[in-house]
């Protein structure tokens, strides 16, 4: 589903992907690992086209031709002035939903952020942004998900939300790209996942799926 061929990003002299090339099938979760300033969150946004890079290429596609993803970056870029629930209805109009407010409105409750979904993003703690950022970036019902450390600042509950989401994404038109410090992260035990560990910006190993 998604095709990386030679891809190289500098920031400056500093070589964040080093010529990597990668197949990245659907039907398992996929996990980029590795340890601060490996590389795999920047592999993460040019796979979205969010970073443009130093050469290579990142190709996309899907039944239909090229396919529409969510995104959650490790920081929420919610607007804090806002609440969860105008977020999302911000959110499903720009993408083009029918019914913004129903959707959005059913998307809440499915993350468990009813009691929340009216006060101001800036009041939340990081938890409840990060629940309500996933919740944002799934709300269109993409087939491509990335998500940058999506289990980190949430509790067990928060854990289980989002894993019973991701069930969807394991299936043969479905993606799910997943950066994390944990080449084997717990919440993701019973789903099919395939580990990519990268390090100084290279593809060290490749394992899975499991």
């Amino acid at each position: 589903m998604i095709s990386i061929t030679d891809l190289t990003v500098d920031f400056g002299p500093v070589r964040a992907l080093d010529h990597v090339t990668l197949d990245l099938p659907s039907g398992a979760i996929m996990v980029l690992a590795g340890p601060n300033g490996s590389g795999k969150s920047t592999l993460l946004w040019a796979m979205a086209g969010l970073l443009l890079p130093t050469s290579g290429a990142v190709r996309l596609r899907g039944p239909a031709g090229v396919p529409s993803i969510g995104f959650l970056a490790h920081q929420s870029f919610l607007y804090e002035e806002l609440t969860p629930l105008e977020n999302l209805v911000l959110a499903a109009r720009l993408c083009g939903l029918s019914d913004p407010a129903g959707r959005s409105i059913g998307m809440i409750r499915k993350i468990g952020l009813e009691s929340e979904s009216r006060r101001r993003v800036s009041t939340l703690s990081r938890g409840q942004q990060q629940l309500a950022a996933f919740a944002r970036a799934v709300l269109p019902d993409p087939p491509v998900l990335f998500l940058d450390e999506p289990f980190s600042n949430l509790d067990r509950t928060a854990v289980h939300v989002i894993r019973q989401m991701l069930d969807p994404f394991v299936s043969p038109d479905r993606l799910a790209v997943i950066a994390t410090h944990d080449p084997n992260p717990e919440p993701l035990s019973g789903l099919p996942t395939r580990c990519i560990q990268i390090e100084s910006g290279r593809v060290r190993m490749v394992r899975g799926a499991s």
